[in-house]
């Protein structure tokens, strides 16, 4: 079950021509605003976002904290986050481990949200209700990465992975998904021919990219850093 700590922190995020998810931390009793540094990389100081609430774009003035390097895909904002819940969040993945259940939580693309009912919208102050998916921890790339078995969708980048330290009754946020890795099937030139898998003298006609439920996320440990100004 993911609890209103999580929930009532992720929001739907508008940018230019760039939609995706994001979520609000508190460090050092400051709240912040992280998404995927590829939705907002030509965000600028004293600039504005647009958060989905009550079936419309609110426009919500923003400064840069920064964006994490090249190859970490993290931007954090802060200014005013009068739209975000402050319950308590920890941006920590201490005590992960590999092969651990986690959950990550975002606005896929291909969903309407604003067919949600009245009554579900009132759950979430009037915010869309974030759609939250299960996974696994299935590898630790390096310390920046992480991929997770499971199945996201554009839509995604920019949303929270959240765990349960072992013990603890509360979520805290271990990453932030920033990319669903493609893979990329053949087309068989007959029905036969596909469900045989493709053996001798099978006809590739063509082919398709799917999603291969691997999902590459950042640590939550480069926002914190570029927070605290930390260069590693």
């Amino acid at each position: 079950m993911i609890t209103s700590n999580v929930i009532h922190r992720t929001f739907r995020i508008h940018y230019k021509e760039k939609v995706g998810t994001c979520f609000t931390v508190t460090v050092e009793n400051q709240m912040y605003l992280i998404t995927a540094k590829h939705i907002v990389k030509e965000i600028t100081d004293s600039d504005s976002i647009h958060i989905y609430h009550d079936s419309k774009w609110l426009e919500v003035p923003v400064n840069l904290i920064g964006h994490t390097s090249n190859l970490v895909d993290i931007s954090v904002l802060t200014g005013n986050l009068f739209f975000s819940s402050d319950h308590s969040l920890p941006a920590d993945c201490g005590g992960l481990y590999y092969g651990q259940d986690v959950y990550f939580l975002g606005f896929p693309n291909v969903v309407d949200i604003n067919e949600e009912s009245s009554r579900i919208k009132e759950l979430n102050r009037n915010f869309p209700l974030p759609i939250v998916k299960k996974g696994i921890l299935s590898c630790m790339v390096n310390k920046n990465h992480d991929w997770i078995d499971g199945y996201a969708n554009p839509g995604f980048s920019g949303g929270p992975v959240v765990f349960k330290p072992s013990g603890s009754k509360d979520y805290h946020v271990a990453g932030v998904i920033v990319k669903c890795k493609p893979e990329i099937f053949p087309v068989y030139k007959t029905e036969l021919q596909a469900k045989n898998g493709g053996g001798v003298g099978s006809e590739i006609v063509g082919y398709y990219r799917g999603n291969s439920g691997t999902i590459t996320a950042s640590n939550i440990r480069c926002a914190v850093n570029l927070i605290k100004n930390i260069h590693e």
